[in-house]
């Protein structure tokens, strides 16, 4: 079995999203865009897959541009706007600086941003296109989007990390901005990503390179600085969650105070 080049946990917004994703032969197939989240009978959630492309990334980025590019997407693909690229989380067979998966690119039918726009958007436009570069696409079929059955409902963490929290006491508080995975039973090649806990804090400067959890992040004056930004950022452990509702975003929690980040 490959193992997980991070030591200890992984956050999901610092250490998995937006990293690059490469085949077997390592070549490029796309970024992060955004995570499937598996429900489980314990009340944990897993990483179930990758999700990939712009019908991905769209939702994520939210607001106006997520209805232009994910709509674009559909419109030229053809495919369900709630339906984006997903890799299923047993064909991840590494995760370092990179994500690689278990496949070579030659067989891979799944496309990045990137990619997807110089193929459906650049390469379309006339005179655009030189015929000598094109190549023919392997028949073979990828089996990238498949895995274990479904065991239960599925989310995206671009949901999950944002939601507000509701304290034990009806005091309302930050927003998620981070989940934390442990490792669990083998799920493919790799240990399952299990929920441990959640980041609670403002969505300020600073929170998408770590430096509200990480004490040797950056420089030491912007370290100081962008900590001070973040000294009401705290954990709750996933076993303190009473409730996630998807409906309303909503998280209620059975606790009344996060722990300090340096506590942990």
């Amino acid at each position: 079995m490959s193992e997980i080049h991070i030591r200890g946990t992984l956050d999901g917004q610092l250490d998995l999203l937006d990293r690059q994703i490469v085949s077997s032969d390592g070549l490029l197939i796309a970024n992060v865009d955004d995570l499937e989240l598996e429900e489980r009978a314990d009340g944990t959630l897993i990483v179930s897959g990758v999700l990939v492309g712009p019908g991905a990334l769209g939702r994520r980025l939210g607001g106006a541009l997520d209805f232009i590019i994910v709509n674009t997407w559909s419109r030229l693909t053809g495919r369900d706007p709630d339906d984006p690229q997903r890799i299923d989380y047993a064909h991840v067979s590494d995760i370092a600086t990179v994500l690689t998966v278990d496949e070579s690119r030659e067989v891979i039918d799944i496309d990045g941003l990137e990619t997807w726009a110089r193929v459906r958007v650049i390469e379309a436009l006339p005179g655009a296109r030189d015929d000598r570069e094109t190549s023919t696409p392997s028949t073979e079929p990828s089996r990238l989007g498949t895995g274990p059955a479904q065991a239960g409902d599925r989310h995206r963490f671009s949901q999950l990390a944002g939601m507000r929290v509701v304290f034990s006491d009806g005091r309302v508080g930050d927003q998620v901005t981070d989940v934390r995975f442990g490792r669990g039973e083998p799920r493919g090649h790799l240990p399952r990503l299990v929920t441990e806990g959640l980041v609670v804090g403002r969505h300020t400067a600073g929170t998408l390179f770590g430096y509200d959890r990480r004490r040797q992040q950056g420089p030491w004056l912007i370290q100081k600085i962008l900590r001070l930004l973040h000294r009401s950022t705290g954990h709750v452990a996933w076993s303190d969650i009473r409730s996630i509702d998807w409906d309303d975003n909503v998280i209620t929690l059975s606790t009344s105070e996060l722990t300090r980040l340096d506590d942990l």
